[in-house]
């Protein structure tokens, strides 16, 4: 069945769960028929871009698991996928979990710079990993 929910804080629960790494939350959501894909209204973040800059690993390997798009973005607010988001700070894990899941760490998000660059920056050992 197919939620069709109007109001924002209804629609934007996916994305609160995923960024507390609230799994059976997720599930029970994607299972009601949320769109993974869908953006806030905010910043046009997915929920797996909440679960990356949150560092929910499970959560976002379950969201790519059921389609989420690794790549979205939308460059008419701040452009950036969930790797360039993180990328200049997320753990090595969860860098994985994004590359692996398609991730194409050469699209440019906000001020023309992509998730490459951000990790090329990154200077403690983990950092030097994920780059």
């Amino acid at each position: 069945m197919l939620l069709h929910m109007t109001d924002w804080f209804e629609l934007e629960q996916l994305h609160i769960a995923s960024a507390e790494g609230d799994l059976p939350r997720v599930r029970a959501l994607v299972e009601a028929g949320v769109d993974v894909n869908l953006k806030d209204q905010d910043l046009s973040l997915t929920p797996l871009h909440h679960a990356a800059m949150c560092e929910q690993c499970a959560v976002a390997s379950f969201l790519l698991s059921v389609g989420a798009d690794v790549n979205a973005n939308d460059p008419s607010i701040i452009g950036e996928t969930p790797l360039g988001e993180v990328a200049q700070s997320c753990s090595l894990a969860m860098a994985e979990i994004l590359i692996n899941g398609g991730a194409n760490p050469l699209i440019r998000g906000n001020m023309g710079i992509t998730a490459l660059d951000r990790a090329e920056k990154r200077m403690k050992p983990e950092g030097v990993s994920v780059y």
